[in-house]
């Protein structure tokens, strides 16, 4: 995935998706820093909920999140 440079402002653009690393870094980034059109276009809600348990975002974020869809503290 390659991040629009508004997001990307800490110098990396471009993450694989199929690393988990980079899986879970990328979104974080796009959660944290994204606007809804940021989200809307690069976060696929299926993956998203998959990788949910090994994200870390900021605590506001991860609160916001998991009230808006409570099955993510399920699966968390």
């Amino acid at each position: 995935m390659r991040l629009p440079t508004e997001l990307a402002w800490g110098g990396r653009t471009e993450f694989d998706l199929d690393d988990s690393y980079d899986r879970t870094a990328v979104y974080k980034i796009v959660l944290e820093e994204g606007t809804g059109h940021h989200l809307r276009e690069l976060i696929s809600g299926r993956l998203f909920a998959a990788i949910w348990a090994q994200m870390r975002p900021a605590r506001q974020v991860r609160a916001l999140w998991e009230q808006q869809f409570p099955q993510l503290r399920a699966a968390a």
